[in-house]
């Protein structure tokens, strides 16, 4: 914990072997520093700018994941984990595309609306220690006791977007705004320079 990350170029097979899903093109182990690159990927990122950028989209991602291991201890549910690490790395790289994960854009939905409702640093502060009792209560406060167990426990992921999405208009929030910056995620991708 608490070191830089290590990534590996290791071949498809054996990432294959370890996700079914073929198209994870790379992974973080946890508990460790170490990312792990599909070689083929690699290889393509290395003539191809669009795979290049497709690439540092996917390692920031996974990036951001071994950052959260060394500091969070609670667990989160799969879709809040996986939407705010995108959310969260598409901050680190100008024009994010929705590249080979498309489901991203729901679940990063979820996310973008949670941080519109209850703030930016509320929902980071949640994803980093694991404590969504500010989540809980921005909700709640705002839109009736049991908001938020309605919204973490509705298995269907559409509803959970339709509640949010309700919830941000009832707010006055322009969600269209995020529609927009996907689409413009979809063009040529660069990282941000500092």
């Amino acid at each position: 914990k608490g070191h830089p990350p290590f990534f590996v170029v290791v071949s498809d097979e054996y990432v294959d072997t370890i996700h079914a899903n073929k198209k994870n093109f790379a992974y973080h182990i946890k508990n460790t520093n170490i990312i792990v690159i599909k070689r083929s990927k690699y290889k393509e990122s290395q003539n191809n700018p669009k795979s290049s950028d497709e690439l540092y989209a996917i390692l920031a991602h996974e990036t951001v994941h071994l950052a959260t291991q060394a500091i969070r201890t609670d667990k989160l549910p799969w879709w809040f984990n996986e939407g705010v690490t995108e959310y969260l790395s598409r901050a680190t790289l100008t024009n994010r595309s929705e590249g080979s994960h498309p489901f991203y854009s729901n679940i990063t939905r979820l996310a973008y609306y949670l941080a519109e409702l209850v703030g930016k640093d509320v929902l980071a502060e949640a994803y980093f220690t694991g404590d969504l009792s500010k989540i809980r209560a921005t909700l709640d406060k705002m839109h009736g006791f049991g908001t938020f167990d309605r919204f973490m426990t509705d298995p269907d992921m559409k509803n959970k977007y339709g509640l949010l999405r309700q919830l941000c208009e009832q707010n006055g929030l322009k969600v269209e705004k995020f529609d927009e910056e996907l689409a413009r995620w979809g063009k040529i991708r660069q990282p941000h320079e500092y």
